[in-house]
């Protein structure tokens, strides 16, 4: 589960591992660290599902015990097919931990855990048992749209009542309808549970740009300062002190004897003053130069759903505001595209610079559909680049999109 608090990332979040600099353990900065690592496998929806699970495995036994003595002969594979029903649930709900669970295999172990129910059932002629179907819908919501998953817990329940009849000859169409409302009810909210979180990550990913943004708008609005400073030092007290030292140079020949040796001084003091300001604006106007690392540093502090690998130097100089405005522009539409279109879990982004040119690569370990092709968003890339005389280069890299972008510093 996602982090509730959003703040700027610090330098210090960032560790250098030889060029590479990449995001500090926080067990010693965060407390909850180790139950948010925890929270990345088992959650409050897994513990409702398990204690309905045990519940339902407990009433099996206690039936089963209060039965025939051939329904207790049975016991070992039904609790194992418990126990596979369990491990299933868990496989197939694991779609951000650490774990690398392909999506095709977690829908294998989605459509396990149905045969798993309806092997139960054929063992034994306990109608209950689909409260298990139950847990089952409220997992499909994850993979389909909602009218899908209507039409899969339909055919579900249809099957297992049918079944329910043929396997034990008793009709069940009222229990059929009650537990097809469960399942109704599971499936809503889980889908409005789905909608809630992708909201929720895309506003949380909108508000990371938006830190980014007005940092990058904060240095630009002291470059201009400095620049504005500069020039007023430039034109106003540059021109005065230029106009003192000329008077007091033509003051210095008009007079004589003592004097003439203190207008000399000042002269001098005037001359050295006027080359302090001239220091200053130079200095002023040469420290107006733009480093981005630190707004992707705050873009990339709380990027839901993936995680980041940001390799950079240490400090980077841009003399051109849109250079880096660009820059940051590129990796925001990418992150963009990387959570909407793919189900990557890692985002690689490399940044690096001569003396002449940025470079930029990003790419993911999200895998492009057959049909891909340039839309809208990498076109709009390419704009921007190209409005800067850079060059932006798109390829599959091992069935994922990797992004290139080039651009001229000066």
């Amino acid at each position: 589960m996602l982090r509730s608090v959003i703040g700027h990332v610090k330098k210090s979040d960032f560790c250098p591992i030889g060029k590479k600099y990449v995001r500090c353990d926080t067990e010693e900065k965060d407390p909850s660290y180790l139950m948010g690592k925890l929270k990345k496998y088992f959650d409050i929806e897994d513990l409702a599902a398990f204690a309905t699970w045990l519940l339902v495995l407990i009433i099996t036994l206690r039936f089963m015990f209060a039965g025939s003595a051939e329904r207790q002969d049975l016991i070992i594979p039904i609790v194992m097919t418990f126990v596979a029903y369990l491990i299933s649930y868990w496989l197939c709900t694991r779609e951000s931990d650490e774990l690398n669970i392909t999506y095709s295999v977690r829908l294998f172990f989605l459509i396990l855990q149905l045969i798993l129910v309806f092997v139960l059932l054929y063992l034994l002629p306990f109608s209950f048992l689909a409260v298990l179907v139950v847990i089952w819908a409220a997992v499909i919501a994850h993979f389909f749209s909602m009218a899908k998953a209507m039409i899969y817990m339909t055919a579900a329940i249809v099957a297992f009542f049918s079944c329910y009849y043929l396997w034990w000859d008793e009709k069940e169409l009222f229990s059929g309808l009650l537990f097809w409302c469960f399942n109704f009810f599971a499936i809503y909210s889980h889908t409005q549970i789905v909608k809630e979180r992708d909201a929720k990550n895309a506003l949380q990913l909108k508000h990371q740009q938006l830190l980014a943004t007005q940092h990058l708008l904060s240095e630009a609005s002291k470059d201009n300062e400095r620049t504005r400073i500069a020039r007023d030092l430039h034109d106003l007290l540059g021109h005065h002190l230029t106009a003192l030292t000329i008077n007091l140079q033509v003051a210095s020949r008009l007079i004589e004897g003592e004097a003439k040796e203190k207008v000399e001084q000042s002269h001098s003091i005037a001359k050295l003053l006027l080359a302090d300001v001239r220091d200053a604006v130079s200095t002023l106007r040469k420290s107006g130069a733009f480093d981005p690392l630190e707004a992707l540093d705050i873009l990339f502090s709380q990027v839901p759903l993936v995680e980041i690998h940001f390799t950079r130097p240490e400090t980077m100089n841009i003399k051109r505001m849109e250079v880096a405005e660009v820059l940051l522009r590129i990796v925001q539409e990418s992150l963009t595209n990387t959570l909407r279109h793919t189900k990557a879990k890692n985002v690689w982004v490399e940044l690096s610079e001569s003396s002449k040119a940025c470079h930029l690569a990003y790419t993911d370990d999200g895998k492009l559909a057959s049909e891909w092709q340039i839309g809208n968003g990498l076109k709009g890339m390419d704009e921007r680049v190209s409005s800067v005389s850079g060059r932006l280069d798109v390829f599959n890299h091992n069935g994922a999109l990797k992004i290139e972008v080039l651009i001229p510093k000066e």
